[in-house]
């Protein structure tokens, strides 16, 4: 697999340096051949972005290139930093975001390789709050394999969308609807943005009503 990189138009990888810090596993021949097709992995992908790095920067008036990496593939002068070396690109410098969970102790290896030229600070990274599960905005309820609206409520998508106390839901989505569940099942699987129909029965009048989820 790895002598065809020349075939896909990309130069044969320098070969990669060895980790001061790291070693690599040694336990069986076969974690070792898996070990070692990582890294030809690794690297072939460093060589061919290093490529392209220094394809741009030979263009007319040697323009500055950023590239916008994975930090595995710059750390400690590694990976991509290691085959612009080999291409005669020596003074590439790398920026890594600096988080606060990251103490002065990771800005060197054990061997005192700079993990980068600059690193710059970042604030903490809020996790978004997990959006909570569609509603209808109905109260229902389930007589003699009948699932009825029992209140809608205000300001809700049922409301929006003409659904009224006493209306009988008889499908959703195409599916025929005998209990609560099956009827709250598909509600919660509805995507943002997308639109619900829903067979009502009103007073022995069926219709279908279309109930419009919010993209957000």
């Amino acid at each position: 697999v790895f002598d065809a990189h020349q075939k896909i138009g990309i130069g044969r990888p320098h070969k990669p340096k060895k980790p001061s810090n790291k070693t690599a596993p040694a336990s069986k021949d076969s974690v070792e051949t898996r070990f070692d097709r990582f890294v030809q992995v690794q690297t072939t992908w460093d060589r061919a972005m290093a490529e392209a790095i220094y394809k741009a920067r030979l263009a007319n008036n040697s323009p500055l290139v950023v590239g916008i990496v994975g930090m595995g593939h710059l750390e400690f002068g590694y990976g991509i930093s290691h085959q612009l070396a080999d291409l005669g690109l020596k003074n590439a410098a790398v920026l890594l975001p600096w988080g606060p969970k990251r103490t002065c102790g990771d800005l060197k290896s054990a061997g005192g390789v700079a993990i980068a030229e600059v690193v710059f600070g970042t604030k903490p990274v809020q996790e978004p709050a997990q959006n909570s599960k569609p509603k209808l905005g109905v109260m229902i309820s389930t007589a003699k394999q009948k699932v009825l609206i029992n209140r809608v409520l205000k300001d809700s998508i049922a409301e929006a969308a003409g659904i009224k106390d006493g209306d009988r839901v008889m499908e959703a989505a195409g599916v025929v609807i005998h209990d609560t569940a099956t009827l709250v099942s598909i509600i919660q699987r509805q995507a943002p943005g997308t639109w619900l129909p829903l067979v009502i029965d009103r007073k022995g009048t069926k219709s279908v009503i279309i109930a419009k989820f919010p993209a957000n």
